[in-house]
């Protein structure tokens, strides 16, 4: 019972804190959680302000790049200089996922025209399978972050849609869902490896984003479906310990 509670609720309830911290207050996050970055020890010369802006520039560095080779696309292959989707078009798995990025270094001309791809060429209707794990961590999710940091209305439309597409992983006969999902049929996908068996470590990964958007919207389907499988994998053997 324990170990339920310490799954369903507690770790949960830390997430959410832990994001809240990151979120409103990083300059106290920071100093409290390492003090050594915020305060160096007398006598060091690290000056830590002009590191925080080589990161930004090796970032621009890199996001430049994809925006010359490969605006719009999932992936960017920096040797060849090309792009590449993991499905029948991009659904902005490097725009999406930098989103909170672009924002935290303020970088508001480029953030502004990645909020403008979400708004005006993000489509989730597509005839095409997505990873149900890589999908929700990196798009529904970072469509999450980027709204929980601006409040643009916008990103929380988009992560609806994506969420009640996801959900079709969902419908399977044993409550834990399928490794993949298509989108504009909103159906599951068996894996196409290990006889077609779902990751217990990724449809366990799944609480934060679908339980925060429940919080967000008032609706609690997207609570109620991660949970079920939660349920589930807490009631199966276990052997050797695992």
């Amino acid at each position: 019972r324990r170990y339920r509670f310490l799954i369903r609720i507690i770790l949960p309830l830390i997430g959410v804190y832990l994001l809240y911290l990151i979120a409103y207050r990083p300059e106290n996050w920071i100093s409290d959680t390492y003090p050594g970055l915020a305060s160096p020890s007398h006598g060091s010369d690290v000056n830590w302000l002009e590191r925080q802006q080589q990161v930004r520039k090796a970032f621009q560095h890199a996001w430049s790049a994809y925006v010359r080779d490969a605006w719009g696309c999932d992936e960017y292959h920096p040797i060849s200089r090309r792009g590449s989707n993991l499905t029948t078009q991009g659904i902005g798995f490097t725009i999406v996922d930098s989103l909170d990025t672009l924002f935290l270094m303020n970088l508001t001309d480029e953030f502004r025209r990645a909020r403008n791809w979400v708004a005006k060429e993000l489509d989730f209707d597509i005839d095409g399978e997505v990873n149900l794990f890589e999908t929700t961590i990196r798009v529904f999710g970072g469509l999450l972050s980027a709204y929980n940091l601006s409040g643009d209305m916008e990103f929380l439309s988009k992560a609806v849609d994506l969420a009640d597409r996801l959900l079709g992983a969902f419908l399977s006969p044993t409550a834990i869902p399928y490794a993949s999902v298509n989108l504009r049929r909103k159906s599951g996908v068996e894996a196409h490896f290990a006889s077609g068996a779902s990751s217990t470590s990724e449809v366990t990964t799944l609480q934060l984003e679908f339980k925060y958007l429940s919080h967000l919207t008032g609706d609690e389907k997207y609570w109620k479906k991660v949970e079920e499988t939660i349920f589930k994998i807490d009631s199966l053997e276990r052997l050797d310990g695992l």
